[in-house]
């Protein structure tokens, strides 16, 4: 699946960019904030969906939603949340779990977050 031009095109993408390039530097509220009013726009309805199935899920895991959705890889997103792959992985099974009520692998969640349009 191809991303949207749209999105890559965005100062907050792009800031992505720049952070994975340059792994000292972090996100700041502000800027995650902007993360998810762009993907709001550009994806109505992505938070609707997640929030729909898990109405408490936590901030940093939908900040992993928003960055699966966005086609990084795992490790990308560890380095961008400044957290462990393995902290991803597990989270990412989990959430297929909560989420989707499924069992599976953290490639299955992330087959499932991007489906959402």
């Amino acid at each position: 699946m191809i991303l949207e031009a749209s999105i890559i095109g965005t100062p907050v993408y792009q800031r992505l960019l720049y952070v994975l390039k340059h792994p000292s530097e972090r996100l700041t509220n502000e800027e995650w904030d902007a993360l998810a009013t762009m993907v709001d726009e550009q994806l109505p309805t992505f938070r609707p969906t997640i929030y729909g199935f898990c109405p408490d899920i936590k901030k940093s895991n939908y900040q992993i939603c928003m960055l699966v959705r966005l086609h990084f890889r795992p490790s990308k997103i560890a380095t961008l949340i400044h957290r462990s792959l393995p902290y991803v992985t597990v989270n990412r099974r989990r959430m297929l779990t909560k989420l989707f009520n499924k069992q599976g692998k953290a490639m299955d969640f992330d087959r499932k977050i991007q489906m959402i349009r």
